[in-house]
């Protein structure tokens, strides 16, 4: 990030700040204050309206664009559903909630809809009271909207902007006269990581980051944007931080809500990114590529007895038979820095990761000329595999009997 002004030359740089626990209320919240979360009844919404319910006693209301059972009719949802269900257990949450203190009021509205985020306002307001503050965590989390750019359609990024972004600019329109305490928007790491698939995604929170920045020159109230990390919801027991993957950096929902509490009290900031590794150092890695370009050029001087030995797999060893094969030995020797790999080795078994496998399709666009995607990768992430789907490209699926041909007479070599 990089930008001129004048004579002037400016770098975005993240400082680190320690923010320490404290068993006091967050200052940016009211006792039995009145707060509105949008994503409400997502996971992330549930650790908003926790820590709400066990700081403050708040009075929540928690939008959802989806239809969700009227309370009335909760115990005979529990009554009909098997324990599994994923309405009974956010029934269950909510009922939790109560037991905290809290006031709860569940509301149906598309965040992106001016007319119906006012209409969940006013609702708000008139059966709580004056809105003291708002959590922005909608937004678009299923498997379908991630995809490499170079598949990015127009549809798939107005997926991920419309609750984010049009989120925020409705809200903006809607609390311009009603002045609450503040509005928070929950972002995204992925603004300043990026990650495979996560280019829309990315750029919508991108977006949220400068929007509150903005907000903050003009408006009456404070806006505050998050760089959440990673969440992982399924964690049994405490994260091993002493790896760099993606799932042992992540936070589970009690650290999500501890970190909540104290970004609370220090409503200055106009934007925080919350990293639980060193974020420079990721930067670094996954921005920067220093890994994987220091991996190359200390590949290029490796001898073979400086090369480690093949781990112990599932499958036996399997060499090379032909010439495809044994060029995309070479290339996995080279960035896995090991002394021989069979065919029939599965990438990932190796210890192959997402950035090691972009800088993988690279070297094979490179070295064979053809187009690979990272999908077509992660679907056959053996060199056998890879050798049918790039003798595939190189002859053309049109021409099959050529394709069997070329084949015979390397299996023949």
């Amino acid at each position: 990030m990089i930008g001129y002004r004048g004579n002037s030359r400016w770098t975005e740089r993240f400082e680190p700040i320690q923010i320490p626990a404290t068993d006091e209320p967050s200052t940016s919240l009211t006792e039995n204050g009145t707060y509105l979360i949008t994503g409400g009844l997502g996971r992330i919404g549930f650790v908003v309206a926790k820590h709400l319910a066990e700081s403050v006693k708040a009075k929540i209301c928690m939008v959802s664009r989806g239809s969700f059972p009227l309370k009335a009719d909760w115990q005979c949802w529990l009554q009909e559903h098997a324990e599994d269900d994923s309405t009974a257990t956010k029934i269950r949450q909510l009922r939790e909630l109560e037991k905290q203190g809290s006031e709860v009021m569940i509301c149906s509205a598309d965040v992106a809809n001016v007319n119906e985020i006012r209409k969940v306002v006013e609702q708000t307001e008139a059966t709580f009271g004056r809105l003291n503050g708002v959590f922005h965590a909608a937004g678009v989390l299923v498997g379908g909207a991630f995809k490499p750019i170079t598949e990015l359609q127009v549809a798939d990024c107005d997926q991920q902007f419309h609750a984010k972004i049009g989120g925020a600019i409705a809200l903006q329109q809607v609390l311009a006269d009603k002045k609450p305490d503040f509005c928070m928007l929950f972002s995204s790491i992925s603004a300043q990581l990026g990650g495979l698939g996560f280019a829309a995604y990315a750029a919508s929170n991108s977006f949220m980051d400068v929007f509150a920045s903005l907000q903050n020159e003009v408006s009456d109230f404070r806006w505050t944007s998050v760089n959440w990390d990673a969440w992982n919801f399924d964690m049994k027991k405490e994260p091993n931080r002493t790896g760099q993957s993606l799932m042992e950096l992540a936070m589970n929902p009690d650290e999500g809500g501890d970190v909540l509490g104290r970004i609370l009290n220090h409503p200055e900031l106009n934007q925080i990114v919350a990293s639980t590794g060193d974020l420079q150092a990721r930067i670094d890695k996954w921005v920067k590529l220093e890994t994987v370009r220091s991996s190359q050029k200390g590949d290029e001087s490796k001898t073979d007895s400086q090369l480690y030995a093949r781990p112990e797999l599932d499958v036996d060893y399997a060499a090379p038979e032909n010439e495809v094969e044994q060029s995309l030995a070479s290339i996995w020797q080279e960035l896995f820095g090991l002394e021989k790999i069979g065919v029939k080795d599965n990438f990932f078994e190796l210890g192959g990761h997402s950035l090691l496998a972009t800088a993988l399709v690279s070297r094979i666009r490179d070295t064979f000329e053809i187009e690979l995607s990272l999908h077509d990768f992660f679907e056959k992430p053996t060199i056998s595999e890879l050798c049918d789907i790039i003798l595939e490209k190189m002859i053309g699926d049109e021409d099959s009997d050529t394709l069997n041909q070329l084949l015979e007479q390397i299996e023949g070599s």
